[in-house]
């Protein structure tokens, strides 16, 4: 299994879902809901979420981080590849991805 830890494999599949509903909410100029994101974050969260400019890109930072908390305690970073390498390769990654989104 990819990951082992139950709150890494929670959080990412919570971000992906609120990647995909930030987008939603991005593309028609709205904020996060409280009552559309009850269950998985906080009122508070939901509050400092709506306060960053492009929720869509915090939600890929929280996936990105989780990826790489999971790598650093399971050992399983590519070819051994020390933090700062893991950093880079998963930002390029994710500037490809923002530029097929058109941001």
């Amino acid at each position: 299994a990819f990951m082992v830890d139950e709150l890494h494999y929670t959080r990412v599949i919570i971000y992906t879902i609120a990647f995909a509903y930030a987008t939603k909410q991005q593309l028609r100029g709205r904020k996060f809901e409280k009552a559309e994101m009850a269950g998985l974050f906080s009122d508070e969260e939901i509050e400092l979420m709506n306060q960053v400019e492009h929720v869509p890109m915090l939600m890929i930072d929280e996936i990105r981080r989780t990826i790489k908390a999971e790598l650093v305690i399971t050992n399983q970073a590519p070819g051994g590849l020390p933090s700062a390498n893991l950093d880079l390769i998963m930002a390029t990654d994710i500037k490809a991805l923002v530029a097929e989104l058109g941001g």
